[in-house]
């Protein structure tokens, strides 16, 4: 028998070893080899799973109007409010208490509902489900069948159609890479490019769900489209489900927001406990003025207690909460959401604004400004045109090292990939039937769009020198913000080795090539690029001497070393239109923009 208790949609199960409740949390602490060794869960393995973990759902209850009425009221500021009206009534000073109340009545309301509101509208974006093919065992049985996203549990193995389907739970792909769309996650419109988990680079190591992301379907987000070679499936396993996901972790953030501990709150507080004390005071004297000129008992309580009114206004938290509405409806009136009106009081005396750049200052893309090429131990002249070069490792390290794919006939990406790879005009290619003159499987080739193609039949026409000029790329290590850089593996058609390309930071690209050949005058020439606003990416390459296993399973860290520098890649990044104007009003405001990026 299970002993729990679940506290903020999270569940805390007794662990008789250590006599202690622990936090339920998914595949926690799990070896790359267990999860590389995932089988089929039979019924038995199911249903365990399901009663520890839930279902894969992610479930709001509402709140009552009641409870919600009550948490409003049950304020300081409003029960203070509320002893005031009963003072005044009794005083025959009803008109000003009578305003007092309604307005009350009206925000209270306002609040009460926009809350239910909110709720309501997240409970139904929620409430999301889909069938999903999941490989399960069953009476000795393994196959493949369909059941409905809410019964799976972590250690399925499932799989992800061709076509793209919304993700609904954390899975770990095994076999096949997905595009991505996590702009529900993270706001980024760019498609992103997920790889399987590779082989353990050590025995032991323990998967992460934070540092190895790039591994990760995250639920909520859309699967685009699949790539699978040799008709083979797409396989994910489940980590973690329902409000232990990525997505959970969201929601629960909305539902329970962390308590702001903000000086400016605090300041008020100190200040209304001041006025408190002068109150009090003032209380003591009016009490003892009273008693000397004989008023009767019942005028010296009353008289007391308005004093205590008038030095602690009772209308403060009723003028604070039409401000709030108010500023509520306007922010609503442009299209922004607030899940905790609380926090607009705190925005008003906000005096420094920070920006990202890309994407935020700056358009979403850049365009291309030229390569500046390394020669002879220094920086050669700027190529403006990037197509003007020659074929050879500087030319097919701009057509390959990206993340670009095709969907639906147009090529999609990081929008820096995008301008680099459209300034060589070379063509992508992801069609099956070009790749069997590689010899291998290829998820994707480029060539010179002038170019024609090269068909297996037309392939026993050309020696080695008249074969046209094509590239595969057969493996890629998608681009990490801690790491600063992305690398490819590709094969040219008439070769007979490897390649890697790397781009990324410059400094990083720097320390990862060979130092006989960094130019010279490459700090000189990085800064002044730089300091012109640019943004500047380093190229390297080297060829690999290994097989087409070997360079299937080798790990980046081996192959990103003693790497040859190739050049810089200088991008423009133009100002939004109406980033100038936006800057001037907050300065205008005392508000101090910074960029942070």
């Amino acid at each position: 028998m299970m002993c729990y208790f679940i506290h903020k949609c999270l569940k805390y199960v007794w662990n008789g070893e250590t006599h202690h409740f622990e936090l339920i949390r998914g595949w926690h602490e799990t070896t790359y080899e267990e999860i590389l060794d995932s089988k089929p869960l039979n019924n038995e393995t199911v249903l365990m799973n399901r009663a520890l973990y839930g279902m894969n759902e992610i479930s709001i209850n509402l709140t009552s109007i009641v409870r919600l009425l009550l948490d409003e009221c049950l304020n300081p500021f409003y029960c203070f409010q509320i002893f005031s009206c009963i003072l005044w009534y009794s005083d025959e000073y009803w008109m000003y208490a009578t305003c007092i109340v309604v307005i009350s009545i009206m925000s209270l309301s306002w609040q009460v509902y926009e809350l239910r509101r909110n709720e309501k509208t997240l409970k139904e974006t929620m409430c999301i489900s889909s069938s999903v093919i999941v490989y399960r065992e069953e009476d000795g049985v393994k196959e493949f069948k369909e059941v409905d996203s809410i019964s799976l549990v972590p250690g399925d193995i499932i799989e992800i159609p061709q076509i793209g389907c919304l993700v609904q739970c954390d899975a770990i792909l095994l076999a096949g890479n997905c595009i991505v769309n996590e702009s529900t996650l993270t706001g980024e419109s760019v498609p992103v490019t997920k790889i399987p988990l590779p082989d353990s680079p050590s025995k032991g190591t323990l998967f992460d769900i934070k540092v190895h992301g790039r591994h990760i379907l995250f639920a909520g987000t859309t699967v685009i489209q699949t790539r699978n070679y040799a008709d083979e499936r797409v396989l994910a396993v489940v980590a973690r489900t329902g409000f232990y996901t990525v997505k959970g972790e969201l929601v629960r953030s909305i539902l329970f927001p962390k308590p702001l501990k903000f000086k400016f709150t605090q300041d008020s507080f100190r200040f209304i406990f001041a006025l408190s004390i002068l109150a009090v005071i003032g209380l003591g004297v009016s009490i003892y003025l009273m008693i000397r000129v004989n008023v009767g008992v019942g005028d010296i309580i009353r008289r007391a207690l308005d004093l205590v009114t008038v030095v602690v206004p009772p209308a403060l938290p009723v003028v604070m909460t039409v401000g709030v509405v108010l500023a509520q409806r306007r922010l609503l009136s442009h299209g922004i959401f607030c899940v905790n009106p609380t926090v607009i009081n705190v925005c008003g005396v906000i005096n420094v604004a920070c920006f990202d750049k890309t994407g935020t200052l700056t358009e979403d893309g850049l365009d291309m400004w030229g390569i500046i090429p390394y020669e002879d131990g220094l920086f050669g002249d700027p190529e403006l045109e990037p197509s003007e070069l020659d074929n050879g490792p500087l030319m097919e390290c701009l057509a390959t090292c990206h993340s670009l794919t095709l969907i639906e006939g147009v090529l999609c990406g990081d929008p820096l990939d995008l301008k680099m790879f459209q300034s060589t005009k070379w063509e992508l290619i992801e069609e099956a039937a070009d790749h069997c003159k590689f010899e291998m499987a290829v998820p994707a080739i480029v060539r010179p769009s002038s170019k024609t193609s090269l068909t297996e039949k037309t392939s026993e026409k050309f020696n080695g020198d008249d074969i046209p000029y094509e590239v595969g790329i057969l493996r890629q290590f998608p681009f990490s913000s801690s790491l600063q850089r992305m690398s490819v593996i590709t094969r040219a058609l008439n070769q007979n080795h490897f390649n890697i390309y790397t781009k990324g930071a410059p400094e990083t690209i720097e320390l990862l090539c060979r130092c006989d050949t960094i130019p010279r005058d490459f700090h000189s020439t990085l800064l002044e690029y730089t300091r012109e606003g640019y943004r500047v990416l380093a190229l390297a390459w080297k060829p690999l001497k290994a097989t087409y296993t070997k360079v299937l399973r080798v790990s980046r860290e081996r192959v990103e070393q003693d790497l040859q520098f190739l050049g810089l890649l200088i991008m423009e990044n133009r100002l939004k239109p109406e980033t100038t104007q936006v800057i001037e009003t907050l300065r205008y405001a005392n508000i101090r923009p910074v960029m942070v990026t």
